[in-house]
């Protein structure tokens, strides 16, 4: 997180999008915005468009990434 706070990434934590801050106003002030969340497991979402090409579980890459150790490039 360091290193991409570094890069310009502002981090926001325990904010409740549409209580704390709206949606419309993130999408304003950022030219990007990720909506996150842990878990141990990936929990699949009854939502619109979710079967949609191109959308992954996070899970799916974090065992590859985690072996890297965060090796810099």
């Amino acid at each position: 997180m360091a290193q991409m706070a570094a890069e310009g990434v502002e981090f926001r934590t325990n904010v409740e999008v549409g209580v704390a801050v709206s949606m419309d106003a993130l999408l304003e002030e950022f030219d990007a915005v990720a909506l996150t969340g842990g878990a141990e497991w990936p929990r699949d979402l009854a939502v619109p468009n979710r079967a949609l090409d191109g959308i992954h579980f996070a899970m799916d890459f974090l065992t590859q990434q985690n072996r890297r150790g965060g090796r810099r490039r």
